[in-house]
């Protein structure tokens, strides 16, 4: 009987850190889905005549005063060829600045880039996307690109990025 009752501290020490583990895991949820950048964001990507060439939606997270935003990716458009596209996404947000870089996720999938864009509103982003033209002859291209929260897009425009330059 006495080394039960001896086992008791332990046993509540025990639980009470496996609480409090959950407990930062949930907060920490909490406040990287719920900060000023966090949500559903596009990003399209243009050709040289500025049309619509890609379009991508992620999910933006960061913690509320810190400027490291992290994303998943998914390719959205056109969805044939991209629908089951993947990649992650690191970036910092300086200012009305924002630089990003991706990288696939998919083994055997060599896709990535760097973007740097600048904000024009609280939705609205615009700048360049920087990809290799020719893997054979490497050369750096400057793309359009132009990244938009979801909802405030859709809520002020009534239509889908696609339909904008």
């Amino acid at each position: 009987m006495g080394s039960l009752s001896n086992l008791m501290p332990l046993a509540y020490a025990v639980t009470g850190g496996v609480l409090v583990l959950i407990l930062k895991v949930i907060l920490q949820w909490f406040f990287e889905n719920w900060s000023r950048w966090a949500g559903s964001w596009y990003d399209c990507i243009y050709d040289d005549e500025g049309k619509l060439e890609k379009r991508d939606v992620f999910r933006l997270r960061n913690f509320p005063g810190a400027s490291t935003i992290r994303a998943g990716i998914r390719g959205d458009f056109p969805y044939e060829i991209r629908g089951h596209r993947r990649w992650k996404l690191m970036g910092k947000i300086v200012g009305h600045d924002f630089i990003a870089h991706f990288w696939s996720v998919q083994k055997g999938v060599s896709s990535y880039g760097v973007w740097f864009v600048h904000q024009e509103e609280d939705y609205l982003f615009r700048g360049q996307y920087l990809k290799w033209d020719d893997r054979s002859k490497p050369a750096l291209r400057s793309v359009k690109l132009m990244v938009i929260r979801c909802d405030q897009w859709k809520e002020k425009y009534n239509r889908w990025p696609a339909d904008t330059k």
